[in-house]
């Protein structure tokens, strides 16, 4: 593959899931609450891709404490090219991870181990905002829709209005579903990250060089991403057997095949069955005029009330879990 094709790649990945939201805007009889909807997804799309990007060229910790250069010279595009192909660059390869971790895709075309401490944070943050942007495979946009039936709520509390998205009432069922079809993902991938952190077996799945915080990261990103339905990973963390005298060459089976196949059962399925709980809870539902008190979701207002909403629930979910791993890294500076 060349920077070209790198390039067709990304549109090819992109191109589907953000015709949906058209689509979606269409089918609701409004296309502006499609236009909403996608201007949320491309902000927070953006903005993961320009943070990846300086972070990566910023360089890498162990970069400054040799004293090499940083900045782009003739022949080398900079910056920590660490994991990562000279043909690509760090644009080319900050961006293609920001693709593949917003999308259910999981490809990758460099070492997402090998970035910087807040270039890692990208990927982790993308996927624990659990496919709002974009969408995922066989799952659409019904992730971000349940966002959006929670900022209405919220934004209907703040005013003083009974809560209404196209003309439906938003009431006590539905945020409850609502809730439970958000926190069940990140519930999953929690509790398995802290069962494999604090057992023996699970440790054991951590690569021998990866101490302290990397270790963390890996554990926290492999059950994440399977919980999201990504695939991709900070590859020393695995479930891989070793061929030996006394397994014959078999894989066998370890406590990260065990636990990932339980993380992605309860991450995938549940949220599913909510958000359909909501779907049918709405449809029976008879549609109400607006009137003037009723909050507009079609507006730049409400794109930025859905990116706050979304932001924060994200943070008070998994900030400290960030902070045990990429975070400390990058602020600290130190080499683990």
């Amino acid at each position: 593959p060349t920077g070209f094709t790198n390039l067709v790649e990304m549109l090819a990945v992109l191109v589907i899931p953000a015709a949906l939201v058209f689509m979606y805007g269409r089918m609701a009889g409004n296309r502006r609450q499609g236009y909403a909807i996608y201007a949320t997804m491309m902000v927070m799309f953006l903005g993961a891709a320009c943070v990846a990007y300086v972070a990566e060229a910023h360089g890498s910790p162990a970069q400054h404490a040799a004293g090499l250069h940083t900045h782009v010279i003739a022949g080398s595009t900079g910056g920590n090219l660490e994991g990562k192909e000279q043909r690509f660059g760090i644009a080319g390869s900050a961006l293609f991870d920001v693709v593949t971790t917003v999308t259910s895709c999981g490809a990758v075309n460099s070492a997402i181990e090998s970035f910087t401490g807040i270039g890692g944070a990208v990927p982790f943050a993308n996927l624990s905002a659990s496919e709002v942007i974009f969408g995922g495979v066989g799952t659409g946009l019904y992730s971000i829709l349940l966002y959006v039936l929670l900022a209405v709520f919220i934004g209907g509390l703040m005013v003083g209005r009974t809560p209404e998205y196209l003309g439906k009432k938003i009431e006590a069922r539905e945020i409850k579903l609502v809730a439970l079809g958000l926190l069940i993902t990140p519930l999953s991938a929690l509790f398995c990250t802290a069962l494999a952190t604090a057992s023996k077996a699970g440790r054991a799945s951590i690569s021998a060089a990866a101490t302290g915080p990397q270790g963390f990261s890996e554990t926290f990103y492999a059950y994440l991403s399977q919980a999201n339905n990504n695939g991709s990973a900070f590859a020393a963390y695995g479930g891989y057997v070793q061929p030996n005298a006394g397994n014959l060459g078999a894989h066998g089976i370890k406590f990260a095949d065990l636990v990932g196949g339980f993380d992605m059962l309860l991450a995938r399925y549940a949220p599913i069955l909510f958000a359909l709980a909501v779907a049918g809870a709405l449809a029976g539902k008879r549609v109400s005029p607006a009137g003037l008190g009723t909050m507009r979701t079609d507006n730049p207002t409400f794109v930025v009330l859905l990116i706050g909403v979304i932001v924060l629930v994200g943070a008070l979910t998994f900030f400290p879990a960030l902070l045990l791993g990429p975070i400390v890294q990058g602020l600290t500076g130190h080499l683990y």
